[in-house]
């Protein structure tokens, strides 16, 4: 096995040069840090990890806390695209990530208590009820943490721009004609649904409509059996809506065949929008107008908030907005 001591008899630098260049400090050079790096590729080096723990006082291991209401695990799209590109980043500053539960080895823990168990460096938090009590006592902890669309005061958070993402929709299908604009939204609950309930209201001020109470209808996400049945109960009202704003794409899906199933069609009869721009949003028929997210910007950024947080104790919490994108299908038209 290669160690730092066969690094720096071929390069002629000394043992503690050698484990500076290697964990990146700011007082060796970079034409000497460059050298010695590839010296260490050269003769096939791989750090030892309980090594480098010792050596920089960190384990370089990230925590991942998600567990969303319908138990989607790793096949939560939005999810698994953000967790996907935070991975790339993480690695690429040398962390690995450890998924953290209430259960080891049959063994009941806490969050903070598995945290500490695997001395993660820090956490992403994400699609979780953040009323609950040990996520607030994660929150409240030493660890540094990030948490992905959701209001935090105390820590840094990257959020989608939900608030936008639903306004955006409300004013495209006002520009169009439409002034009878519903929206069946997710969860009640949830952050992100609050805010583009927000967005909604302002695209209803901002153009001076009369809100209609009827046209804001609870759904659940990643339901196309929700969208179907909510959709239902909208075209059953005496007066139909001339759009429909869906809390997301698979939502959107489902009243798609709610619609068709109708009698209607779209755009024709009805116009709809989705939301987070899936793939699968735009093969189907009609191609569906929708608001695409950018997961793997939110990714990015949460990794490297966190990891400046990991290095900088002292660093203070930020609040780091990602724009949406309007993606203009054959699902709506003007009237």
């Amino acid at each position: 096995m290669v160690t730092i001591y066969d690094i720096s008899k071929k390069s002629g630098y000394s043992p503690t040069t050698v484990s500076k260049a290697l964990n990146n400090y700011s007082d060796i050079k970079t034409e000497t840090k460059e050298k010695i790096k590839k010296i260490a590729r050269q003769l096939g080096y791989f750090p030892n990890s309980q090594a480098k723990a010792l050596a920089t006082k960190k384990t370089w291991n990230i925590g991942v806390l998600f567990s969303d209401e319908e138990h989607t695990g790793l096949s939560h799209y939005f999810f698994s695209q953000i967790l996907e590109h935070f991975k790339r980043e993480a690695e690429s500053k040398g962390y690995d990530l450890t998924f953290i539960s209430r259960d080891i080895g049959k063994k009941d823990m806490t969050y903070l208590e598995h945290c500490r168990y695997r001395q993660v460096d820090g956490i992403i938090i994400a699609c979780i009820d953040f009323a609950d009590l040990q996520v607030q006592e994660l929150i409240r902890s030493k660890i540094p943490v990030v948490v992905i669309d959701e209001s935090s005061l105390s820590n840094s958070s990257v959020n989608s721009e939900n608030i936008e993402g639903a306004n955006l929709l409300y004013n495209y299908l006002f520009s169009l004609g439409h002034r009878r604009i519903a929206y069946i939204h997710g969860q009640r609950y949830n952050f992100v649904t609050q805010a583009r309930i927000k967005g909604y209201l302002q695209g209803i001020e901002e153009n001076k409509q009369v809100f209609n109470t009827d046209y804001l209808v609870e759904g659940r996400y990643y339901s196309p059996q929700y969208g179907y049945k909510k959709m239902k109960e909208l075209l059953s009202l005496k007066i139909k809506p001339t759009a429909v704003m869906m809390a997301d794409d698979y939502m959107a899906i489902g009243a798609m065949d709610a619609i068709k199933e109708s009698g209607l069609k779209i755009p024709e009869d009805i116009s709809i929008t989705g939301y987070d721009g899936i793939e699968l949003s735009q093969l189907i028929h009609p191609r569906l107008t929708t608001i695409k997210q950018q997961p793997d910007l939110m990714g990015k950024k949460a990794a490297d908030k966190l990891i400046k947080m990991i290095e900088n104790p002292d660093i203070q919490p930020e609040i780091i907005n990602v724009p949406v994108i309007l993606i203009e299908g054959e699902s709506t038209r003007g009237i």
